[in-house]
């Protein structure tokens, strides 16, 4: 893969995660609360989620747990495990069990409700 293209792949990937974030933060706003996304790539996502909650003064970091078993979790490692380990902040772990048997338009739909 072209350097060229691997950038072009990373801007259409923020794109589409911004786009993601959006009825989140909207409905987050709508409640008072103060949301702001940060989208980073690396090839230590945990390290990078600790690492920018902390530059970011972050106060709480949500995010998802796939989920996976107890023996792929050991051999491959879990960002979720890492964050939860070394991060000095509260980390609030929203598991994947809802979303299995769920399109993610779906899910969007069903937080739009509440």
């Amino acid at each position: 893969m072209t350097r060229r293209r691997w950038q072009d792949g990373c801007t259409r990937t923020r794109g589409e995660t911004k786009a993601l974030l959006k009825p989140y933060g909207d409905k987050l706003a709508s409640a008072g609360v103060r949301f702001k996304p940060s989208i980073a790539m690396s090839d230590n996502p945990g390290h990078c989620i600790v690492s920018t909650a902390q530059e970011e003064n972050a106060h709480l970091i949500v995010m998802g747990s796939r989920g996976r078993g107890l023996l792929r979790r050991t051999l491959l490692g879990s960002c979720s495990d890492y964050v939860t380990m070394h991060s000095d902040i509260p980390v609030v772990l929203c598991p994947r069990v809802m979303v299995d048997n769920t399109k993610s338009s779906d899910c969007r739909k069903n937080m739009s409700r509440n």
